[in-house]
């Protein structure tokens, strides 16, 4: 089998961007009734009061078996549409809209999308996004991982505060990242805690405020040296100024 196969006994949906064959129409749903996978058009597809046809796996869709309720992890399986950035997130159904786009509010983003079913599976309804077993609280230290499938590539290895207790049942966490004057949201499974004193997050932005200080200090001798070579410059172009008219 290739890559996100189908089997024999799955319910597909012919697409729309399929060649058709004339007994079949865009839009019919069938059963893959037989796999040849050494065609260039494997899936035979059998349609009640329409007979059977053959495909490529590009141009069948699976027909979900997902319910509203499921719990569902993001496996980005579709051969054609799919966002890897996603994968392992976990969320739960709300609405099937048709047999291609399967809504699911997602645990870690606390929005509602709508997917490909190809791109998802049903996991255990008890299945939590949150990989750490207690809430972060104010003041705590934390460091940024890639701990979820959702997460920001440039904070990752900073370290920072927390700014307030983590909700109850919530993900998100607001962390005042060190050297920063303002604070993030940030995804709970991001999140790893540090062994740190509450005085670190001082010391950090006093370091990096001394740090700035002393950059803002060798500008200032760059252009004291600067000052000096200008006016050297200047008495230079006076004296030859003075020459000339005497001559």
């Amino acid at each position: 089998m290739t890559f996100n196969a189908l089997n024999v006994g799955d319910k597909v949906k012919i697409r729309d961007n399929a060649v058709a064959d004339n007994r079949h129409r865009i839009g019919d749903i069938g059963i893959v009734v037989e796999v040849n996978s050494g065609s260039l058009n494997p899936y035979t597809v059998e349609i009640p009061t329409r007979g059977r046809g053959v495909y490529t796996r590009r141009e069948l869709d699976r027909v979900p078996t997902f319910k509203v309720g499921d719990r569902v992890r993001y496996t980005a399986k579709h051969p054609d549409t799919r966002d890897t950035s996603m994968k392992g997130m976990i969320g739960t159904v709300r609405k099937l809209d048709s047999a291609n786009n399967i809504r699911v509010f997602w645990d870690v983003t606390q929005y509602e999308q709508g997917h490909f079913p190809e791109n998802l599976e049903v996991v255990s309804a008890d299945v939590n996004t949150i990989s750490t077993p207690q809430r972060f609280m104010k003041d705590e230290r934390v460091e940024y991982t890639a701990g979820s499938g959702y997460y920001a590539p440039e904070r990752i290895g900073k370290r920072g505060t927390v700014l307030v207790d983590q909700p109850v049942n919530g993900e998100s966490v607001r962390v005042v990242f060190d050297g920063d004057l303002t604070s993030k949201g940030c995804l709970a499974p991001n999140l790893k805690r540090l062994d740190a004193k509450r005085g670190d997050a001082l010391r950090a932005t006093a370091k990096k405020l001394e740090q700035d200080a002393s950059g803002i200090g060798d500008e200032i001798a760059k252009l004291s040296a600067k000052r000096v070579r200008m006016n050297n410059e200047v008495g230079t172009l006076r004296a030859a100024a003075a020459i000339l008219d005497a001559a």
